[in-house]
């Protein structure tokens, strides 16, 4: 209320004063209808650009169309609200930027609204409207016209097979039967051979003649080459050692133990027989 009560203030009770206009007056002006309803336009430049009323009025009639999830009635009652507030939106019209040329604006009339509303809608509803009527008069009628479009695309959209997961996966086959899909990535292995160790025995698929490890070209076995076997042997030795260093250090721990004890009671025996010596003495 201090915004309003200053504007107020300003524009009647002020020795001078500026109108909606840009306009300055040196005589006090009083609470006027006129003075009232520029002091609400002037209010609604606080919060609003001077060619809010403009702008909107753009947006309806050129950028707006109806989007896929949005009913048709919730379209039209949208666009109808935003029609009704142009009426009270501040406009170039009432502004220091105005000219001989300015206009107020004004709301769309129901025939006007009702072709910009027709243009909002897909390419095809239009057409399918115009095979039966002209260009809309009327947004009452427009609206039936158009829900009845959209209940029929509702039905030809359920109509439609849903496509199976298992269809879109495969890839189209020629004459011979063969996939025409990208070519499928080599196996591990694959196309690997090894003819020392067919010869010999081994895993002769998994590597290539050159890359053998387990025999030289007169197929003697390489001295670098181990098993697996051996390997789980010499964990298991590894294993075994690692046991019975452990229990070793065990053992020797209780030796310790003990000999500690054996020369604890050795120092006591002699401590009381030196004892015994002086006091016979």
């Amino acid at each position: 209320m201090a915004v309003w009560d200053k504007i107020v203030s300003e524009q009647t009770a002020s020795e001078t004063y500026t109108d909606v206009y840009g306009t300055e007056h040196t005589s006090k002006r009083g609470k006027t209808r006129e003075a009232f309803e520029e002091c609400v336009i002037l209010h609604l430049q606080t919060v609003f650009k001077y060619d809010a009323a403009e702008r909107e009025l753009h947006y309806i009639s050129n950028v707006l169309k109806k989007p896929k999830r949005l009913s048709v009635r919730q379209l039209f009652q949208r666009v109808e609200e935003l029609n009704a507030t142009l009426d009270y939106l501040p406009c170039i019209y009432y502004s220091p930027k105005a000219n001989a040329n300015s206009e107020p604006v004004r709301s769309f009339s129901d025939c006007v609204l009702a072709n910009h509303l027709y243009r909002m809608v897909p390419e095809a509803w239009q057409a399918e409207y115009e095979k039966t009527k002209t260009l809309p008069n009327s947004v009452r009628t427009l609206l039936a016209d158009l829900e009845d479009i959209e209940a029929s695309e509702k039905l030809k959209a359920m109509s439609q097979p849903i496509p199976k997961k298992e269809d879109s996966k495969r890839t189209p086959k020629d004459k011979k039967g063969h996939g025409s899909g990208p070519p499928k990535k080599p196996r591990k292995g694959e196309g690997k051979f090894c003819s020392h160790c067919k010869k010999h025995g081994g895993a002769h698929t998994t590597h290539n003649t050159s890359d053998c490890l387990k025999y030289n070209e007169d197929g003697t076995p390489k001295k670098s080459f181990v098993s697996k076997k051996d390997q789980k042997k010499g964990d298991s030795h590894k294993k075994k050692s690692n046991h019975n260093f452990a229990q070793l250090e065990k053992k020797l721990e209780k030796i310790s133990s003990k000999l500690k004890k054996v020369s604890k009671k050795r120092k006591r025996k002699y401590v009381d027989s030196s004892d015994s010596d002086s006091d016979s003495s």
